[in-house]
This record gives structure tokens, sequence and C-alpha cells, in this order.
């Protein structure tokens, strides 16, 4: 019964996957129906977004994918930092960098569709303008609100598990959001702290106005 429990909640985990060869990207309904998935603050469904741009960007960044050989230093960048991230905030083995990196590049690329969507919606006035009864303003409350979605109690993962293709909850979060200078202005991080990146050094597979 344990099994059958644990396999159940297993497959409401996982939320949803993109085929290659059809290039379909499909999100399964328990997701969409997840508390946590809707703000009261934020308008849109930026979990929702953000994870149907993870899959979308999936047809550019998946093993086999042509593409993939184009990216050249571009790709070297992001498996670079990937790394890095796994000496900073690394929790056990971490293996980020090129072996995740199919994976990593959608969470980076759907991460920066979803703030170009946040500044469609909202003014610089209102991104800028604290929450009713908090110090938060609403553009920093997005980044939390977004990294909210990989909010998990960690635990040390192990060898076996640093063979997932996907990076660590905690890797995938600081790692794309330490990419973002949108991010660094928003929290007012100062050079040397480890979210700190300026727009010159940050990695981009298509340009920084892409």
């Amino acid at each position: 019964v344990i099994h059958m429990v644990f396999r159940i909640t297993e497959n409401f985990n996982f939320n949803s996957y993109f085929l290659p060869k059809t290039k379909i990207a499909t999100i399964l309904a328990p997701f969409l129906y997840r508390p946590e998935s809707n703000s009261d603050i934020l308008k849109e469904l930026f979990i929702t977004y953000y994870v149907l741009g993870h899959e979308m960007y999936h047809s550019l960044f998946h093993l086999g994918s042509p593409y993939l050989t184009m990216y050249g230093h571009r790709a070297e960048c992001v498996m670079d930092h990937y790394q890095k991230t796994c000496g900073q905030f690394a929790m056990g083995a971490c293996k980020s960098g090129e072996f995740t990196f199919t994976e990593d590049a959608p969470d980076i690329e759907s991460l920066r569709l979803l703030y170009a969507l946040l500044r469609e919606n909202y003014s610089p006035e209102q991104l800028a303008k604290p929450i009713h009864g908090l110090a938060t303003k609403l553009e920093q409350a997005f980044f939390i609100y977004t990294a909210s979605d990989m909010c998990v109690k960690d635990k040390e993962r192990t060898i076996e598990q640093a063979k997932d293709e996907h990076s660590a909850f905690n890797i995938r979060v600081n790692a794309a959001l330490s990419l973002m200078p949108e991010f660094s202005r928003a929290f007012k991080c100062k050079e040397g702290d480890l979210m700190y990146i300026e727009e010159k050094d940050s990695c981009y597979f298509l340009g920084p106005n892409s």
C-alpha cells in the first residue's frame, strides 16, 4: 500500500513533459489545480506559464536537437555557470553543468520570457510599488513567487540522485536567477554577492534583447 501511495504522489509531481518527435508539450491536469500555482498578488498564472515555457523551449534544447551544436560558447557559458553554482549551493552530490544542460537551458529561457511578460502587464511604477502591508515590492514578489514552485525541504543528494538530468531544485532556482541582471537590480545585489550579475557577464543564447 505504501509503495502504491508513493507511486500516486510521484505521478502528481510529474507535471509536464515534451515529446521531441511530435513537438508536443503536455501539462497534466493535477498541476493546473495546485493551490500554489495561483497568486493573490500577481494577476497572471506565472508558474503555469513558467512550466509551459520550459517545455516549449525543449524544442530548442533536447538531446539530439540539431541546434545544440550551434550554441557554442553560449552553451559553455551556461554549463560553466551551473557547475560553479554547484560549488556555491549544492547539498550533497551535484553534477549540474554539461550533464544537466538540456534541462537548465529551458529553465533560464522560460524565466526570461516570463519576466518579459511581467513587464508587459505592469508599469515600472507598479513594479516598484511595495505590496500593501509589506516592504516587498511587486517586482521582487514576482521572483519569489516563481521560485516558490520549487520550494521543497531539500536533503543532501546522493550520487545516484545526482544522475538525474534535472539539477536539484535549489540549484535550478539560484543558478537561473543569478544569471538575471533584473534580479540583481530588483534586490539591489552588490558586487561580491552570490546572486549578483551584470549584463556583460550573463549568458544569452540568442542575445540579451531576444
